[in-house]
């Protein structure tokens, strides 16, 4: 009697334990699989962010903090996400944070972002072939801010072409990185020559990352009043460029030049062929030329001047929202 007595005991002790200790792992299993399920919302919200700004539905001021998804619902749970950039602009932190049951979790990446038509802005001019200097012109890529004032910030090269780059005038200069005008065009200084021109853009779409045949609407038959503003878009030359956005001039045959171009511009041009720079002609921003007629790419004629302007830039693409997709690289994750 007593051995069944003790044999009761201990049926009834491993019972107990086996109760216990299979609680006890239910419960941990069911807090690992919240804290995995946290885990994957806040990816969830992360995933969201990137892809938004990829599509230019979301755009962050420079230098803010926003929280674009509070308490956005997923799964068993919500995300919230903050993020927040530099004042230049093309860095992104961004941290979200998955909330399912009582778990929560956090995960912080910071990504680098561009515009596509920034892919083939290598200089204060771009050109698939050779360039050309005249009179006293001043190309130069070292950086300045809206007004044309040298800060140095965001440097590129002076002019970036698929072929040599000739100064033609002594009076010319070109400056590009830390490098100063002056009146030699050194590769790997300030110009870049012989540059990778394989699948360079041929019309002003491929440029910004659009779809083909995108700006048509955008397209004015005669020359508009000044100042210009928002994306101009121009078969034919005119006698004053006076203002700021995209001067697009392209026609189908890639044979629209911009003539001798007079006024100040700020931002982009795009045009098939450039035939001089006139006088006190200024650009603020940047150039790129299509055309790869050697004939087509002649800089200068006067005293004018091309200032390549990141600040510029950043402004047209924040203005216009036509814009194509944004390339948005990831450089580091964390979970917090």
């Amino acid at each position: 009697m007593v051995a069944v007595i003790v044999v009761v005991i201990l049926l009834n002790l491993t019972l107990a334990a086996v109760y216990f200790i299979t609680r006890g792992t239910a419960k941990k299993s069911g807090d690992r699989r919240e804290n995995i399920a946290a885990l994957n919302i806040a990816e969830a919200g992360k995933e969201k962010a990137l892809a938004d700004l990829r599509n230019r539905d979301l755009n962050p001021p420079s230098g803010q903090k926003i929280t674009p998804y509070a308490d956005v619902a997923f799964g068993e749970g919500t995300y919230t996400v903050t993020c927040s950039t530099d004042v230049r602009g093309d860095t992104i932190f961004i941290v979200s944070t998955g909330i399912c049951g009582g778990d929560t979790a956090r995960v912080e990446v910071i990504a680098g972002m561009m515009g596509i038509w920034e892919l083939w802005i290598k200089g204060a001019v771009t050109s698939p072939t050779e360039v050309k200097t005249l009179g006293n012109i001043i190309i130069d890529g070292r950086d300045h801010d809206t007004n044309g004032v040298f800060v140095g910030t965001r440097p590129t090269w002076g002019v970036s072409a698929g072929d040599t780059v000739y100064i033609g005038s002594a009076a010319s200069e070109m400056g590009g990185g830390t490098t100063p005008p002056q009146g030699t065009a050194v590769d790997s200084l300030n110009v870049r020559m012989f540059m990778d021109t394989t699948g360079y853009p041929t019309t002003p779409e491929e440029v910004l990352g659009l779809a083909p045949g995108a700006l048509d609407g955008d397209k004015q038959s005669s020359c508009p009043s000044t100042p210009l503003s928002g994306i101009t878009y121009l078969e034919s030359k005119c006698s004053d460029y006076t203002g700021s956005g995209i001067l697009i001039m392209h026609n189908s045959t890639g044979t629209a030049e911009l003539g001798n171009f007079a006024g100040t511009f700020k931002g982009l041009v795009i045009a098939d062929e450039n035939k001089h720079f006139n006088d006190s002609s200024k650009v603020i921003g940047a150039v790129i030329i299509l055309s790869r007629d050697v004939n087509a790419n002649t800089f200068g004629n006067g005293a004018a001047k091309i200032l390549y302007s990141a600040e510029m830039l950043d402004k047209v693409s924040q203005n216009i929202p036509d814009l194509g997709r944004r390339i948005v690289t990831v450089v580091s994750w964390r979970q917090l």
